[in-house]
Order: structure tokens, then C-alpha cells, then sequence
């Protein structure tokens, strides 16, 4: 960048070559100054093919060394606009090399530092003051051509003609002038600018050092987060998978529990049954009726038991379902889980870590349920072995 630069105040310095026999001040890339000895317009003479002396009609030497010298007035002006021409067709070249060096240069910049509004405004800038300068190339192209075009008739006409054609030369070479001087403040302000570029550069330069870092970092991090969430998924799918076959189990025991109480009940109604067809033919008829109300009282006691015990098999059952559900929800949580692992950074990782203590409290939370039911079925079966110890002694 920085000899991009170089050449761009380089092109903007040669264009102050073109200057009329002062010397000039140009800047220079590096922030010194040198001075540029205006040399005289070096162009090559125009394609005019300049007419041989005449000789005079009047034999006087004082009109032949008049003629002679308008003669050689004349090619001298011709020279000097060609010169002239010449050297406005290679600033207009320069200009051009220093255009394509900027677009290169901002090219170059916005690429590696993105979209920057600064930087915007210094190329609209440039953009502005090359369209101002090529504006300037081509009014003076125009004159130049103008001056051809005069050049043609000045032969033939007066001395009048010549003196108004040396007062526009002059009126020319003072905008040259004016032009070197817009072009030194100009190649100031665009070695301003390349300083800024350069500065802008090193911050650029700086920023990618620190998103490197920082890079590095979140991968470390993310592979020590993602340790640790394999490793509570695999605790969660060995937890899932204890609860699943703590669900198998208490399902088998419920159905165990379930044929045996069926079978129970089958065997305690028929020993009623025969209680009570023994107790009315070994009794009187009080006694009869009174053991009969209290086989009633005990087949409304066992119809309630009963219906206790299928509201706790309907309890289990729904128990079971919401276990069950809750189970599937766990998977799916895991599977978020995992999904959310392939899909999220860094940042992400304290959500994960609560969302997995959470699934941890919710599997805390159905083992402490399971425990309930435990404890109650315990007391199912407590309650069934008291009413068959009760129906025995009966």
C-alpha cells in the first residue's frame, strides 16, 4: 500500500513538470519536499510543415530581417505548442496511471477492511478531484487543438494576430500555473490520505490478530463444552435408560400383583361363600343373620378394597403413562440437546448447562415419584395380607 502510494504522489509530482521555467515545491510520499526545476515545454513539433522564407519584395534588409525573425517568432510558438500539446497528452497519461493506481489502491483497502465510511468519502473525494483534473485535461486538450487551428493562419496573418496569439499563450501558461499549484495541494492532501490509509491499515491488520485469538480461545472452549456435554449425555442416557428398566420392572410387578390379587379375590369369595352356607346350616337363625350381616359388612368391606385397589391400578397406570411421556419428552429434550450441540457456540453453553441441570432435577424429581409409589404399593400390600389374615381367623 505504502508504494502504491509512493506511486500515486510519484504520478501527481511529474504532472508538475510541466510547469512554465520556475521551480516548484513538489511533495513526496515519505513527507519531505524537493524542488522540480521547471524546464521549458519539451513536446515534439507539430506534423505543420512550416513554409520556406519568402524572400521580401522590397529590397530593404531591415523588412528581410523582420520577416525573417516573424519567421523564426513563429516556429519557436510552434514548437512551444507542440511542446505544450505534448506534455499535456503525457500528464493526461500520468493521470490516468494514477486514476487506475487510486481505484487499485481503494480496491485493494475495501477488500480487507470492509465497507468503512471514511474511506468512502476519501475515494469519493479522489474520485471528484480526478474527474476535476481530467475535466482540466480536456478544456486544455480543447485549446490546444484551438491553438492548432490558429496556428494554421498565422503565416498569413498580421503581427496583430501574433501578438493576441502570444497573449493567449500567456493567459495559458498562467492556468498551467494555477493547475501546478492545485495539483501540489492536491498531491499534500492525497499524501494525507495515504497516511490515513496506512494507519487504517495497521488497525485492520490489528483487528484480525485479535479475531485469531479470540478464534483460537472459542475453539478451545467449545471443545472443552463439548466434553462436557457428551459427557452429561451420556449420563442422561444412562439415567433414561435406568428409568426405563425401572418402568419395566414395575410394570411386571404391577401385573404380577394384579393376577395374584385376582386369584386372591377369586379364592376369598368362594371361601365366603362356603363360610356362609356353613354358618346357616351349623347355626341357629340369629346367629345366621348375624353372621350373615357380617359377611355382608365384609363383602362391602372387600367390594371398597376392591375398588381402592383399582383406583390405585388406575393410578399406576396413569403414573406409568406420565412416566412414560416424560420419558419421551427426556429423549427429546436430549435430542435438542444434541442438535443445539451441533448448531451453537460458546455463548450458547450456559443455556445447555441449565437446561441439563434442569433434566436432572426433572430425573431427580421422577425418582422421588417412583419412591412414592413404591411406598405405596408397600402399603397395598400390607393392607391385602391384613384382610387375608382378617378373612383366615374369620
Amino acid at each position: 500500500m505504502d508504494n502504491i502510494a509512493f506511486g500515486h504522489a510519484r504520478g501527481f509530482s511529474n504532472v508538475c513538470r510541466t510547469t512554465l521555467g520556475q521551480p516548484q515545491e513538489v511533495g513526496v510520499s515519505n513527507g519531505q519536499s524537493r524542488l522540480v526545476e521547471e524546464a521549458p515545454i519539451n513536446i515534439p513539433v507539430l506534423q505543420t510543415r512550416i513554409k520556406p522564407a519568402v524572400p521580401p519584395k522590397k529590397s530593404s534588409l531591415t523588412t528581410a530581417a523582420a520577416h525573417v525573425d516573424l519567421q523564426g517568432e513563429v516556429y519557436r510558438l510552434t514548437r512551444q505548442i507542440a511542446q505544450m500539446g505534448e506534455e499535456i497528452r503525457n500528464s493526461r497519461t500520468r493521470a490516468e496511471d494514477a486514476q487506475n493506481a487510486l481505484d487499485k489502491m481503494l480496491i485493494d483497502l475495501i477488500s480487507t477492511r470492509g465497507d468503512l465510511d471514511v474511506q468512502l468519502q476519501a475515494k469519493a473525494s479522489l474520485e471528484t478531484t480526478l474527474f476535476d483534473l481530467q475535466q482540466n485535461f480536456n478544456r486544455l486538450e480543447v485549446e490546444h487543438q484551438y491553438k492548432n487551428n490558429q496556428l494554421s493562419a498565422v503565416s498569413t496573418t498580421s503581427s496583430s494576430r501574433e501578438r493576441q496569439l502570444e497573449e493567449e499563450l500567456e493567459k495559458v501558461n498562467h492556468e498551467l500555473k494555477e493547475q501546478a499549484k492545485q495539483i501540489n495541494a492536491r498531491e499534500l492532501e492525497n499524501s494525507k490520505i495515504a497516511a490515513q490509509l496506512e494507519q487504517e491499515t495497521r488497525k485492520i491488520e490489528q483487528y484480525v490478530d485479535e479475531i485469531s485469538q479470540l478464534k483460537a480461545l472459542h475453539v478451545a472452549t467449545s471443545l472443552a463444552h463439548v466434553e462436557e456435554i457428551e459427557g452429561l449425555k451420556a449420563a442422561t442416557d444412562k439415567k433414561i435408560q435406568e428409568e426405563n428398566m425401572k418402568e419395566e420392572r414395575y410394570c411386571q410387578e404391577i401385573k404380577e400383583l394384579k393376577s395374584s390379587h385376582i386369584a386372591m379375590s377369586k379364592a376369598h369369595v368362594e371361601e365366603l361363600e362356603r363360610l356362609k352356607s356353613t354358618l346357616a346350616a351349623e347355626l341357629d337363625a340369629k346367629t345366621a343373620t348375624k353372621c350373615t350381616e357380617e359377611i355382608e359388612q365384609l363383602k362391602a368391606t372387600h367390594i371398597t378394597e376392591l375398588e381402592q385397589q383399582r383406583q390405585v391400578k388406575s393410578f399406576f397406570k396413569a403414573n406409568s403413562e406420565r412416566l412414560s411421556k416424560e420419558i419421551v419428552d427426556l429423549k427429546e429434550a436430549n435430542r435438542t440437546l444434541e442438535e443445539t450441540l451441533n448448531s451453537s457456540m460458546s455463548d450458547q453453553y450456559r443455556g445447555l448447562r441449565d437446561a441439563i441441570e434442569a433434566l436432572q432435577s426433572t430425573l431427580d424429581s421422577k425418582d422421588r415419584d417412583i419412591e412414592e409409589l413404591k411406598d405405596r404399593e408397600r402399603g397395598l400390600l400390607l393392607t391385602i395380607s391384613k384382610l387375608e389374615s382378617g378373612k383366615k381367623e374369620e
